[in-house]
């Protein structure tokens, strides 16, 4: 509702990071997919008709998300857009550009995929990015909240298959840093 008083009065920042965060948390939180896509549909051709691209491409690493839990098929991408469907250039790009709101959404979004379809190889792979690239830059709470919980999770997942004590040890430092947020009400 914010994002639709927020376009009609012309503040389109406030429209669009309205809109990214309310795509975000409802992807995370286990929106129906479905539903999620026709709301991204719209906000996507709205950021579009805007220009709003930095947005547009924070949004494309949920939109391939909901493509690869559903089997839905690949949408049609804005014109300036073009090469940001793969998640992989879209990252490499958010690095150069430092922007470390696309890059968490990115990095939150891929753990979580790499858990739900236990990808090992690419989990640990992000999961390597991730330690040597977040630790020392803050990112946006919510991404820090569920890029902590997916790496647990993927943490420990990888511990049973390869028993490496890095792992646990990983696994075990993000379970103390979400009952933390969890008691602190984060």
């Amino acid at each position: 509702e914010n994002s639709k008083i927020a376009f009609k009065c012309g503040v389109l920042a406030s429209a669009c990071s309205n809109s990214a965060s309310y795509i975000l948390i409802s992807f995370l939180s286990g929106a129906p997919l479905a539903s999620l896509d026709r709301e991204m549909e719209v906000f996507l051709n709205q950021m579009a008709r805007y220009n709003r691209i930095r947005w547009y491409k924070c949004l494309i690493p949920i939109t391939n998300a909901t493509i690869n839990l559903s089997g839905g098929k690949q949408r049609q991408l804005y014109d300036s857009v073009l090469g940001y469907e793969d998640d992989e250039h879209n990252l490499n790009k958010a690095f150069e550009e430092n922007d470390m709101m696309r890059c968490g959404i990115i990095v939150t979004i891929q753990m979580m995929g790499n858990f739900i379809f236990r990808n090992t190889d690419n989990a640990i792979a992000l999961l390597q990015k991730y330690e040597t690239f977040f630790a020392p830059r803050p990112m946006a709470q919510l991404c820090t909240v569920f890029g902590t919980f997916y790496s647990g999770l993927l943490a420990f997942h990888i511990f049973r298959e390869t028993q490496d004590r890095h792992w646990l040890d990983r696994g075990i430092h993000a379970m103390r840093e979400t009952e933390t947020w969890a008691r602190e009400g984060c």
